[in-house]
């Protein structure tokens, strides 16, 4: 194929979630990001950029993504970004990882871009297999885990600002893994399905409800209809002191930026 795109022209590019963040904080704030499913650092980079006073921890467990995820810090000069080398889940110790890579061809050419490393999963695919048919997983790994609660008990961190979570299905997991210190987190942007993508995959539905119980409010929504995937953001009512002004802001007019699938597969 001949339509190339680039790592850089992705990361040169506004993020949907950015427009929500800004109304939440100021690009000067100290803040704390938790990113747990980093993969190459393609969205870590935006937030680096944006939010240069940001610690950010990028949990990311495959060592191939690992890789390119330092290269790419080192080739950006980033600076406030610490790599955590694993999977979160809602155990700690060794479980199986789920490598997903491209099938030949399928996508554009990219030297410094790789197309296929961005399904991998703590869950064995299911759907996926039909949908992404670009897509294979035919390698598994072990793959060192962690949870929230014992990544906080470790780091001793009080607050996480925003909670960037996109670990292919296991959104569930993590968030179980969480539970002792889910109060701490202020906002909560995790990417959701209507189908299981992945085995015991736990759905939209299954997600709003765990979320809403524990003082969430959601408060964007955004799917792409004909996939039944997409992102919402969550806010932590307690973690507001005027939490109807803060919600207020999302009911404004937005303008539209390219979801990350349409940057990635051009729908």
């Amino acid at each position: 194929m001949s339509d190339k795109r680039s790592f850089r022209q992705f990361i040169e590019t506004p993020l949907e979630i950015e427009e929500h963040l800004l109304k939440l904080f100021s690009p000067e704030e100290s803040l704390v990001f938790f990113e747990a499913g980093a993969c190459e650092g393609e969205h870590t980079l935006r937030y680096a950029k944006v939010f240069p006073n940001a610690k950010i921890y990028a949990f990311e467990p495959l060592p191939a993504n690992i890789l390119r995820l330092k290269s790419h810090l080192a080739d950006f000069d980033v600076q406030n970004v610490e790599i955590i080398e694993n999977a979160v889940s809602n155990q700690e110790g060794v479980q199986t990882f789920y490598v997903s890579t491209e099938k030949e061809g399928h996508f554009p050419e990219s030297e410094d871009w790789n197309y296929g490393n961005k399904s991998s999963s703590l869950l064995p695919p299911d759907k996926h297999l039909e949908v992404f048919d670009g897509i294979q997983f035919k390698e598994q790994i072990e793959v060192t885990s962690t949870t929230l609660d014992a990544f906080f008990k470790a780091k001793e961190i009080p607050v996480v600002d925003f909670f960037h979570l996109d670990v292919q299905g296991a959104e569930l997991m993590v968030l179980n893994g969480g539970e002792e210190h889910l109060g701490w987190f202020k906002a909560i942007w995790l990417e959701v399905a209507d189908v299981e993508y992945y085995q015991d995959q736990a759905v939209s539905a299954e997600i709003d409800q765990y979320l809403s119980d524990r003082g969430f409010v959601k408060v964007v929504e955004s799917i792409e209809q004909s996939l039944g995937l997409g992102d919402c953001l969550y806010l932590n009512q307690a973690a507001f002191s005027d939490f109807a002004k803060v919600q207020r802001k999302f009911l404004e007019p937005k303008s539209k930026k390219n979801s990350w699938f349409q940057k990635l597969f051009g729908r």
